[in-house]
């Protein structure tokens, strides 16, 4: 699942969800929003596939789900604390 952020024409910020990056874009095209940015990407990988991400200049941070901790988005974290 592929999460972005961007502004409506009154300059109001949404989020827009789909399941591919194409999605987002259409979704982005038919509301007329202007697209700021994929904001998070969720999915599933193996462990060396994530390890190698993790040292990718393009990437802030990885959040990794197990028996205890369920992931919420560190970007989503970040809008709600302003």
């Amino acid at each position: 699942m592929f999460y972005a952020k961007a502004t409506n024409n009154e300059g109001i910020n949404v989020s827009i969800f789909a399941e591919t990056i194409d999605g987002i874009s259409e979704i982005a095209n038919e509301q007329k929003f202007n697209l700021e940015g994929i904001t998070q990407v969720q999915g599933l990988d193996n462990t060396s596939n994530l390890k190698r991400l993790k040292d990718a200049k393009e990437v802030f941070a990885i959040e990794i789900k197990d028996e205890q901790w369920e992931p919420m988005g560190l970007y989503h974290k970040l809008e709600e604390s302003k």
